[in-house]
């Protein structure tokens, strides 16, 4: 041998001199040990050395922890291959491998194991994360069968088993399928062994939408459980019609719950119409979608050719949403929903801040849509989505006026007559009542000429269709008043007997539309008579009796009001006396303003009197 060269750098040095050796870190394999690349999808290349003689290798693979090991390709590589590629691995787990080889016509001993390898992260070990949302289909529908499946995940520790629940749609409760009879239990009492990835479940009752969850167990614990599942039914589902007392129609109510008076049910069609009459919903296909929720996601398309027409129109696209089970036909929102087009948001509800009261109104979607084809995308997040009804509708915008104008007469001789009607009580209750605890409550037949809400005397009087009074307020008045206010849920509320009192509910009186034009306009009351006539409360003679009787009361009540005044001045209570006096001066007032229609009496009351 000739002489030794220079000594290397210390480590691997790309600029050490070329005249010197380098010392370069070894990873490849050695005749005793593979070597693990790890490769993208699922995919790791094993390497190996060939010894001298070697025919045939084989090349084992397992999970890191694992007893069991895997032959990679299912049989022996024949000479002269150094490497292979495993297929089907997941990722974020270790795996290690071995090799043996056929020399002289015998298996030599296995080599040792390889440095683990990961494709990927590594996963840690933890309980299960939330799963994907199972399959669930129809097997028999004379045996009643649903077989749930789903795809196992790898996990650290292994996973043991499946927890499965199902139930039907629109149920609040979930019930749990049984690990060995496969029927359906209120409680839990079991999973699914591992390695299974579906079970069959029997019992199901034909005609009824159901859906399913599962959640993923190992030696750590059970974890969340899955959405849920696409809706499935053996066989077509039964209806659940009830009749609409609006429309008279029969509207099905499909899973949804409704445990108000079927007397006072609207159908969601006829809520959503009337919901806000400043944008009315344009006939008569003005009604877009009206669809009961059945999961939270909800993807749709929605065909719109003619929306630039209806933008010359001034007309728009609203989504209004309410829930089911309810007789009123206000917005409401779940807790966050979140409304996408054509892969753009367009708005997001959000859950109210603790302490803070949400104020829900409609959200107009036209300045995200497009003309033709539109991908529409919802995502809802309450507790208990299948109890809301979702619409879209195309509006027309109303104004005051407007709404005004197409407003029903009630014309004079039936307007007088229903004046009569509600004052009827008054006139037939006797003045003197001999039962003793009977208390009979009667209107006062006193009309007041000016609007509860502007303070003005009234131009064009209206009432509910359905009120039970005798005043009436200005309609222009109660059309900007809701028209102004934000709270939408609040509007269309009388202001003399707080009932619920839409636009389609108005009436104007055309009785106390005369009253209104004959009297001066100085005039605030009015006195109904019994014939139908009135009386101006200012003309209205007063009984010189009861007069004489005011006076010398209210001249009793002024002599001890000084003679109090005198005590309490001499006492240094100066304070109590201008009280005294002001208390004096308002009872007075009052006896001035005493109604002609006294009111009834009991015999009980009479007697304190005397």
């Amino acid at each position: 041998f000739g002489e030794f060269s220079s000594a290397s750098e210390p480590v691997a040095n790309p600029e050490a001199d070329v005249s010197g050796m380098q010392l370069v870190l070894h990873h490849g394999p050695s005749a005793e040990v593979p070597v693990i690349e790890p490769m993208a999808e699922g995919k790791m290349k094993i390497r190996w050395l060939l010894p001298e003689g070697a025919k045939s290798t084989t090349v084992k693979l397992r999970r890191v922890g694992s007893q069991n090991w895997y032959l990679c390709g299912g049989a022996a590589i024949p000479e002269p291959a150094t490497e292979t590629v495993a297929v089907g691995l997941e990722e974020g787990i270790e795996y290690e491998a071995t090799t043996a080889f056929l020399i002289n016509g015998r298996w030599c001993s296995e080599s040792e194991v390889s440095r683990p390898a990961c494709i990927g992260a590594k996963k840690l070990p933890g309980i299960p994360e939330a799963p994907k949302e199972p399959r669930l289909i129809v097997l028999s529908e004379q045996s009643g069968q649903m077989r749930v499946k789903w795809q196992p995940v790898t996990l650290v520790p292994a996973l043991i088993g499946c927890t499965v629940r199902m139930r039907r749609v629109g149920a609040r409760t979930w019930q749990y399928v049984h690990p060995t009879t496969w029927t359906l239990v209120p409680k839990d009492e079991g999973f699914v062994p591992s390695p299974a990835t579906e079970v069959n479940v029997v019992g199901i009752p034909p005609g009824v939408r159901y859906e399913a969850m599962i959640a993923f167990r190992n030696k750590l614990g059970q974890g969340p459980f899955s959405a849920a599942s696409e809706v499935a039914c053996i066989g077509k589902p039964v209806p659940n019609p009830m009749r609409c007392t609006y429309c008279y129609n029969d509207y099905d109510l499909q899973h949804a719950e409704y445990n108000r008076d079927p007397e006072h049910f609207w159908c969601p069609v006829c809520r959503f119409r009337h919901m806000d009459p400043f944008n009315a919903v344009a006939e008569p296909y003005g009604m877009l979608l009206c669809h009961i929720v059945v999961r939270p996601n909800i993807a749709f398309s929605l065909d719109l050719p003619d929306l630039k027409a209806w933008r010359k129109e001034d007309q728009s696209i609203w989504m209004r949403m309410t829930r089911v089970n309810s007789d009123t036909c206000a917005q409401i929102w779940p807790k966050r929903l979140r409304f996408e087009a054509n892969g753009s948001e367009v708005f997001l509800i959000k859950e109210p801040e603790e302490g803070h009261v949400r104020r829900d109104v409609p959200m107009n979607i036209s300045a995200g849509l497009k003309p033709g084809i539109n991908t529409i995308s919802i995502s809802i997040e309450d507790d208990y989505p299948a109890g809301f009804v979702m619409s879209l509708v195309r509006t027309q915008a109303m104004t005051a006026q407007q709404i005004a104008a197409a407003t029903p007469q009630c014309n004079e001789d039936a307007a007088k007559d229903r004046v009569m009607s509600l004052l009827r009580d008054t006139w037939a209750t006797p003045v003197d009542n001999e039962e003793e605890e009977e208390i009979t409550c009667v209107i006062s037949n006193k009309l007041k000429l000016r609007c509860p809400l502007s303070f003005e005397r009234v131009e064009i009087p209206v009432r509910g269709e359905q009120c039970m009074h005798l005043q009436c307020f200005g309609l222009a008045a109660y059309l900007e008043s809701n028209m102004k206010m934000r709270a939408m849920n609040n509007r269309w509320t009388c202001p003399v007997c707080s009932c619920v009192l839409r636009p389609q509910d108005l009436r104007i009186d055309c009785y106390v539309e005369k009253v209104l034009s004959e009297t001066p306009s100085h005039v605030d009351e009015v006195l109904i008579m019994q014939d139908g006539s009135y009386r101006i409360i200012e003309e209205a003679p007063a009984d010189p009796q009861a007069a004489a009787a005011q006076r010398e009361k209210a001249e009793r009540e002024a002599r001890e009001a000084a003679k109090a005044a005198a005590a309490a001045e001499a006492e240094g209570e100066v304070t109590e006396m201008y009280q005294t006096i002001a208390d004096g001066d308002e009872r007075k007032r009052k006896a001035q303003l005493q109604p002609t229609v006294q009111k009834t009496l009991t015999k009980r009351q009479r007697l304190r009197r005397e």
